[in-house]
C-alpha cells in the first residue's frame, strides 16, 4: 500500500481573497492524550516540557472535554462543530457525510489555502475528512513511531512553498497511543525494571484485559510506558514547530488539542473508545497567537471539541453555519468580558460526550456544584459529584434526584437521543475489506467493527 496519499481537492470556482492581516492556522490533534498526564496540567513527570512552553506563551484551558472517546468522532465534531449524534460518524464504519460543511471548506472558501498532514488509518480516503482539503497527506501505514516525521516533513515541505495566502494546517500525531514502543530512551524514561507485557505488546494486552482487575504495579507500568510516549511525542511535537518557516510570513494562530483521553485502571477499565470516564474524555487544549492573544493566561472555562469552529470563526471574522451548538471562546482568549454562560434546564454551561444512544454523559453546574452524569454500556444511570470526587468513582443518585432530573432535562434540550435505537441510516456506513478489518483488530479497535447490511 502507498505510504502516503496527495489529494488536490482545489475548488474550481474562484474564491473570495482573505483578508491582508489573515494568520496561518496550524491546529494540531495529539492523538490519545489525557490533560492529566502533561505537565502543563500538573502530571509529576515531566512529560511535555514543549507544550507547556507554548501554554506559557499562550492560553491554556483548564477544563477541555473531548466530545466522544474515540478517535472518528470527536475530530468529525472538531471539523464540523456538531455533535456525535447530529454527524453520526461514530467509528471506522461510519465515515464522514459530505453534507456536513467542515471548517477547512470554511477556511477554503474564504481565502486559505488548506493543508492535512495524518498518521491514522482512522483518516483514510473512505473517512470523509479530505473534505475542504487542497493537500491531504495520509501516513497511516508502517512504524508508528516513524509516521510523526513524514507527518512534520511533509507539512514543512508545503508550508516552505511559496503562497500569498495564508494557511491552514491540520497536523495529526499518533505517538501517544498504544502499543507504548516509542524507542530508546522513552520506553525506560520513568519505569526501566519490569519487562511484561512489552512495550510492542501493550496493544494485545489492553485489548485482552480492557475490563478485567489489572494489577496495581501493571497499571502503574503501562502509564509509565505511556508517559514515555507522551514525552516522545512533545519532542517531536518540537522538532516540527520550532523554527517552523512559512513562506507567506504572516502571523500563526496555533491551537493544540486531544481526541480522547487513555484509562490505566481507575475504574477497572484499560484503553479508550467504549467508554466516557473523566481519565477517556479530558483533553488539553493550548492556544498561542503571539500579538493577538494575551500570553500566560489559565482559564478555568468549560470547553469542548465543538466549541473549536466557532472560536476560530470568532477569532478570524468568519461567519459559519447557523444553529451550531458549540460556543465561541475567543473573548475569553483575547482577555476582553467573555460570553455569558450558556444555562439549559437550570444546568450551567452543559457539555456532552456521546459515543452511542447507551453510551453517553453530560456535565454540567448546578447550584455552583459540578455534576455528572452518565450511562455506559450495559450500566444504569449514575451521577456524580465532581468537585468532591474528580475522578467521578461514587454513583450519588440516590442523594441528588432533583439534580439528576435537570441533567437530563437538558441532555433532552440538547437533542441527545436518550434511551432511543442506534440510528438506522446507512448514509454513511462503509463497507470494510478484510485489510482493514484485521488492521482494526490489530489497533485495539474491535468494537468498531460494524458491517453495513448485506
Amino acid at each position: 500500500m502507498v505510504a502516503w496519499i496527495l489529494l488536490s481537492l482545489a475548488c474550481r470556482t474562484p474564491k473570495p481573497a482573505a483578508p491582508p492581516d489573515a494568520p496561518n492556522i496550524i491546529l494540531v490533534s495529539l492523538d490519545t492524550v489525557r490533560s492529566d498526564h502533561l505537565t502543563t496540567y500538573g502530571h509529576s513527570r515531566d512529560t511535555a516540557p514543549y507544550l507547556d512552553s507554548i501554554a506559557a506563551d499562550g492560553v491554556s484551558f483548564t477544563d477541555s472535554y473531548a466530545q466522544a472517546s474515540a478517535t472518528t468522532p470527536t475530530h468529525a465534531s472538531i471539523f464540523t462543530g456538531l455533535h456525535p449524534y447530529d454527524h453520526e460518524a461514530y467509528g471506522y464504519s461510519r465515515k464522514l457525510v459530505s453534507r456536513h460543511v467542515t471548517l477547512a471548506e470554511l477556511l477554503r472558501d474564504h481565502g486559505w489555502r488548506t493543508i492535512a498532514a495524518t498518521s491514522s488509518m482512522k483518516f483514510d480516503r473512505g473517512s470523509g475528512f479530505s473534505q475542504g482539503f487542497e493537500d491531504y497527506l495520509l501516513f497511516g501505514d508502517g512504524a508508528k513511531n516513524r509516521r510523526s516525521k513524514k507527518v512534520s516533513d511533509g507539512v514543512r515541505a508545503l508550508l516552505a512553498e511559496e503562497n500569498e495566502r495564508p494557511v491552514f494546517a491540520f497536523v495529526h500525531y499518533f505517538d501517544a497511543h498504544a502499543p507504548y514502543a516509542a524507542p530508546a530512551p522513552y520506553t525506560t524514561l520513568w519505569h526501566p525494571g519490569m519487562d511484561a507485557p512489552a512495550p510492542e505488546d501493550t496493544t494485545r494486552f489492553i485489548q485482552h484485559n480492557q475490563s478485567t482487575p489489572v494489577p496495581g504495579p501493571t497499571r502503574a507500568y503501562l502509564a509509565a510506558l505511556y508517559d514515555g510516549n507522551i514525552r516522545f511525542l512533545d519532542d517531536n511535537l518540537r522538532s516540527f514547530l520550532d523554527g517552523l518557516a512559512i513562506a507567506n510570513g504572516r502571523s500563526t494562530l496555533l491551537i493544540i488539542t486531544s481526541d480522547h483521553g487513555e484509562a490505566f485502571g481507575e475504574h477497572n477499565y484499560l484503553g479508550h473508545s467504549s467508554k466516557v470516564y473523566e481519565e477517556i474524555v479530558q483533553v488539553p487544549l493550548v492556544v498561542r497567537w503571539p500579538g493577538q492573544i494575551p500570553p500566560g493566561r489559565t482559564l478555568d472555562r468549560r470547553v469542548q471539541s465543538i466549541d473549536l469552529l466557532p472560536t476560530i470563526g470568532a477569532l478570524l471574522d468568519i461567519p459559519i453555519p447557523e444553529g451550531l451548538p458549540g460556543r465561541s471562546h475567543a473573548d475569553a482568549l483575547r482577555g476582553v468580558s467573555p460570553t455569558p454562560p450558556r444555562v439549559i434546564a437550570g444546568v450551567t454551561d452543559p457539555v456532552v460526550i456521546f459515543n452511542r444512544p447507551r453510551n453517553w454523559g453530560l456535565i454540567g453546574e448546578l447550584d455552583g456544584r459540578r455534576f455528572k452524569i452518565s450511562r455506559q454500556t450495559d450500566e444504569d444511570l449514575r451521577l456524580f459529584t465532581l468537585d468532591s470526587d474528580p475522578g467521578a468513582h461514587r454513583d450519588v443518585i440516590a442523594q441528588h434526584s432533583r439534580e439528576a432530573g435537570l441533567l437530563m432535562e437538558a441532555a433532552v434540550a440538547l437533542g441527545v437521543p436518550v434511551g432511543k435505537r442506534p440510528s438506522q441510516q446507512v448514509e454513511n456506513l462503509r463497507q470494510l475489506s478484510q485489510e482493514q478489518v484485521e488492521r482494526l483488530e490489530a489497533m485495539g479497535y474491535i468494537d468498531e467493527l460494524e458491517q453495513p447490511p448485506q
